[in-house]
């Protein structure tokens, strides 16, 4: 009967004695953060040592460990799960415009460092004050203490938040959130193009799009105008997107600061000149990419037809490397309309 002491997530865990594979463990459902005693029952083990053990999350680290002799019948055992060490997890209090905690806030976490970054999912509790206790991101528990980790607040029709700081130098972190704002964006330029009908906007917060971003759809209001809901006060880059090939995938083909105040206001981005290229004697699926110099990353591939050749269009100027199996080339836009690959000698 495994005892929840710390108020957080943990999962009970099994495996047989002998066995050092992590993989030998047999995982259980998590058990409530909130509950003081959960029964957990593991059923069709044979007879012989075993050793049960509670993690902090699904397929985390094991904190604590158990022997456990298992015998005919029913054997009952008392496991006690430790306290939480307050070096694992900060306290977020999210405050909503009226000064009241925030109900329900989602959380999401992140660690990032000189030599990388990780992001994404997160281990709470809520506590009876209000507040949560939120986890380090995991992948950050075994990096340098020189990095910045993060917490991603939401909060239902408010936005999103987020809140950075130096683990062990901060125990809580106080999240307040402003009137949410609303940006109406027209696009200006795409009536009439290849391109109507194709296009949308996002609002990446901060000074560049490390951070996911809040759309406004494939369809303009009746206005013709592309509406981004539910951004909170900040700095933030607006990127105008069209979709493009075969998968139907959103190229960045513009981008702007754009600095987003509480309530109501109107903005415009242009459609800039794109271009279409013709890529001939492709082998298999050709690849397209470029880093402008402002570093929009440009990404499209496309599956040739049977006579080799692949039509990308709504490409920004700029420079492009093609490839397809030991074809390459290089092309420069504006500039010619069609490309030919050239087989890489091999060694190259």
């Amino acid at each position: 009967m495994p005892t929840p002491s710390s108020g957080m997530p943990t999962a009970a865990v099994l495996r047989t004695a002998g066995k050092s594979d992590m993989r030998q463990w047999m995982y259980s459902s998590m058990l409530s953060p909130t509950a003081t005693e959960h029964l957990q029952t593991f059923t069709d083990l044979q007879e012989g040592r075993h050793t049960v053990g509670i993690a902090r999350e699904r397929g985390g680290a094991i904190v604590h460990m158990e022997e456990v002799v298992v015998r005919a019948g029913i054997v009952d055992h008392t496991l006690d799960v430790p306290a939480l060490d307050p070096e694992h997890y900060v306290i977020v209090a999210a405050y909503g415009p009226d000064g009241e905690l925030v109900k329900n806030p989602g959380f999401s976490t992140g660690y990032r460092s000189k030599t990388g970054s990780s992001s994404g999912g997160s281990q709470t509790a809520r506590r009876r004050d209000g507040r949560t206790l939120v986890m380090h991101n995991s992948r950050g528990e075994a990096a340098s203490a020189g990095g910045t980790w993060w917490v991603d607040v939401t909060a239902a029709g408010l936005g999103s938040k987020r809140v950075e700081y130096v683990r062990g130098q901060a125990r809580e972190l106080r999240v307040e959130f402003q009137e949410p704002a609303e940006v109406s964006v027209a696009v200006k330029g795409v009536q009439g193009t290849p391109y109507e009908g194709r296009v949308s906007v996002t609002m990446h917060p901060g000074a560049s799009k490390q951070r996911g971003g809040i759309g406004s759809g494939m369809k303009p209001d009746k206005k013709g105008m592309f509406r981004v809901r539910g951004l909170q006060p900040d700095e933030y880059v607006l990127t105008l997107q069209v979709t493009t090939g075969e998968h139907r995938r959103n190229t960045a083909v513009a981008e702007m600061p754009y600095t987003v105040k509480s309530g109501f206001q109107q903005t415009s981005i242009a459609l800039p000149p794109l271009f279409t290229l013709t890529v001939r004697g492709a082998t298999r699926h050709v690849s397209l990419s470029s880093t402008d110099r402002q570093g929009t990353r440009v990404h499209q591939s496309q599956k040739p037809d049977e006579e080799g050749v692949a039509v990308f269009d709504a490409l920004p100027a700029g420079t492009y490397r093609i490839r397809s199996g030991r074809g390459h080339a290089q092309v420069t836009l504006p500039g010619p309309s069609a490309v030919t690959l050239t087989e890489r000698k091999r060694g190259r």
